[in-house]
């Protein structure tokens, strides 16, 4: 598949599925934005469909991207992963060896979240809607074991499919998938329409927020940190509170136990830079 035709601006709003998700709230942030995109991981901070719903009902019909980390793979890399995530028992390594040997449980396990998924999206999607799966969030996975993986989602996404890899240990390929998606606030790759950049660990630095976290992006940056990748397909901005982060994630506890802090001024604010950043 090609990459996408246009820009579209958004959130990384990872703990979209948590119980305690403040959908209503954090949805305003699509307001009047031509073309919205989010972020979210499947499964890991919980199984609410509320926040699925919102977004859809937020942007209408307007061109949207929504895009679905089928796994969390930093929880994997630091051997964390906790309940929400596949075969969560498992190592990099055994990761590795399954994918690149082709492990039929492995397999099974992959090919039904993604019809999950794909169900999901079908009920409450659009015409307008492009769903994007990312095979995972910053994996470390090799490129042949992420090749791999690729192959088994495709046979069961008709749609766009990304890969994140993270860039410390392992592949750093596309992985044969369409788009390739890059975190913080920059990158050496080119910045063409099949690129996604998320400022994921990068938090925006509200002067207002309980919680502190390194690195930050202070808030008079974000508007550069946008223009500069005004040719990409997907641009995500990102604060570590909305994730339940009070620190590294490492130390941030279960993901579906999180306090999950999402400040009306942070809407706002975020809004604001949306819509300023599509003007140009």
């Amino acid at each position: 598949m090609d990459g996408l035709t246009h820009l579209f601006l958004g959130v990384a709003f990872y703990a979209l599925q948590h119980k305690d998700f403040p959908a209503r709230r954090a949805m305003k942030v699509f307001d009047r934005v031509k073309r919205p995109a989010i972020a979210f991981v499947w499964g890991t901070f919980g199984t609410s469909r509320e926040g699925i719903e919102a977004y859809f009902a937020a942007v209408g019909d307007r061109p949207h991207v929504i895009q679905i980390h089928l796994m969390n793979g930093c929880c994997i890399r630091r051997g964390n992963c906790y309940e929400g995530q596949p075969l969560r028992g498992f190592s990099l390594n055994n990761w590795n060896h399954a994918l690149t040997n082709k492990d039929p449980r492995v397999k099974r396990v992959i090919q039904r979240r993604v019809r999950a998924i794909r169900e999901v999206i079908a009920r409450y999607g659009n015409n307008n809607t492009i769903a994007i799966l990312s095979v995972a969030l910053e994996d470390n996975f090799t490129d042949a074991a992420a090749a791999q993986l690729v192959r088994w989602a495709r046979a069961e996404w008709p749609g766009l499919i990304s890969r994140n890899p993270s860039g410390t240990v392992g592949g750093k390929g596309d992985a044969d998938a369409d788009l390739h998606e890059r975190h913080g606030e920059r990158t050496s790759r080119p910045i063409t329409r099949r690129h996604i950049q998320d400022l994921d660990g990068m938090s925006i630095d509200f002067p207002w927020q309980r919680w502190s976290w390194k690195p930050t992006l202070a808030a008079a940056e974000v508007p550069d940190f946008l223009a500069r990748f005004k040719s990409a397909g997907v641009v995500l901005l990102w604060n570590a509170a909305h994730q339940g982060n009070k620190g590294m994630t490492a130390d941030s506890g279960a993901p579906r136990s999180r306090s999950i802090y999402v400040d009306e001024r942070d809407i706002d604010a975020l809004n604001g830079w949306l819509r300023e950043a599509q003007k140009k």
